[in-house]
């Protein structure tokens, strides 16, 4: 049996209940992970190894929410700043493969985890970095 339909505008307004104060997705924290996983539905906050390469932030970025819009493929969508990553070579760095991001709400709770198309090597040389940004979708289609 196929789920409800949901008009463009109450997809909308559900998804802009998620990510504005009081929502699931507000406040959301931002981690990387180092261990070479694949995150399905079943995916549990202990099957992620938290990054700690040399530059990792001791305080996990915030996340802020764009305003609710429907996009070309008809799904409410939102997306989340541009966060960068930067290794910094101190010490004796800390250097390791980083292969996805995961949102944990103000609990702790894990909201969900992106594995990268490609996983970024070398994490925590010096110079070594990059950006990303999590985007949230809610579709709604007859299966």
């Amino acid at each position: 049996m196929p789920g409800l339909i949901y008009p463009d505008a109450e997809a909308m307004a559900i998804l802009t209940s998620l990510t504005t104060t009081g929502g699931k997705l507000f406040g959301a924290k931002l981690h990387t992970f180092s261990n070479n996983y694949t995150p399905t539905h079943l995916t549990k906050l202990g099957d992620l190894t938290e990054s700690t390469y040399s530059g990792y932030p001791s305080t996990p970025p915030t996340i802020t929410w764009s305003t609710v819009y429907l996009n070309a493929t008809a799904q409410a969508q939102s997306d989340g700043n541009l966060t960068s990553f930067t290794g910094t070579g101190a010490g004796t760095p800390t250097i390791e493969t980083v292969y996805g991001a995961y949102l944990l709400d103000g609990t702790g709770a894990l909201i969900g985890a992106e594995r990268f198309a490609s996983p970024i090597p070398n994490m925590g040389a010096t110079g070594s970095g990059f950006s990303y940004a999590p985007s949230v979708l809610l579709q709604s289609k007859l299966l």
